[in-house]
C-alpha cells in the first residue's frame, strides 16, 4: 500500500492502519517498508484479521470490476 504521509515516518516504524469508506472499517498492524523524500511511505501489512482482509478483498474486488 502507498500512502501519502503528512509526516516522514523512517522505515520500519510500527503504526495501526484504518480505513474507512461506504460506512466500512478495515483495521491491520502495519509498518513502513519505504519513505520518499516527497513524502510517500510504502505500508506492509503485518497482521490482518480475518474479516478485515475478506473486506479489503471485497474492495480491491469492486476497484477490478469499474
Amino acid at each position: 500500500m502507498r500512502v501519502a504521509a503528512s509526516k516522514s515516518l523512517p522505515a520500519g516504524t510500527k503504526l495501526r492502519i484504518r480505513i474507512t469508506t461506504k460506512g466500512r472499517t478495515f483495521s491491520a498492524v502495519g509498518k513502513v517498508a519505504y519513505a520518499t523524500a516527497e513524502g510517500d511511505i510504502g505500508i506492509v501489512f503485518a497482521r490482518v484479521e480475518p474479516s478485515d482482509q475478506m473486506l479489503l478483498e471485497k474492495w480491491i474486488g469492486e476497484v477490478r470490476d469499474r
